[in-house]
């Protein structure tokens, strides 16, 4: 057996291979969408609580904290798609080689191209 093959599940009749690539990849989207959902839950929170208090008489402070909530809230939601680049270079070893052999690449290709 090979050492990347975890086990061998078999469903419907045919056998399914999982290797350390699929547990990788697996983690991988198991950690970005437990922060998805941690950066997009004051989003909706925010939207609640802008939904029930709607109605409500604010003065112009409060006006502008809930502007400012909405604010962070909204870049907080934002933030998802910046983190995926660093989420995988904190949980993917696999994920760091790559970057610093893209990295090495580009420098050789660099020095190459001035000298």
């Amino acid at each position: 057996m090979n050492d990347n093959q975890y086990f061998l599940r078999i469903v419907n009749n045919y056998s399914r291979k999982y290797t350390n690539k699929d547990y990788h990849l697996i983690r991988l989207c198991f950690f970005q969408v437990i922060i998805f959902i941690l950066l997009n839950l004051p989003a909706a929170s925010y939207s609640l609580y802008s939904y029930i208090t709607r109605m409500n008489i604010k003065t112009i402070n409060h006006l502008a904290i809930d502007s400012f909530i909405n604010t962070i809230v909204s870049n907080l939601a934002y933030t998802h798609c910046a983190l995926t680049f660093y989420l995988y270079t904190m949980t993917s070893k696999k994920f760091r080689k790559e970057c610093y052999l893209i990295y090495f690449y580009i420098q050789r290709r660099l020095i190459n191209l001035f000298q």
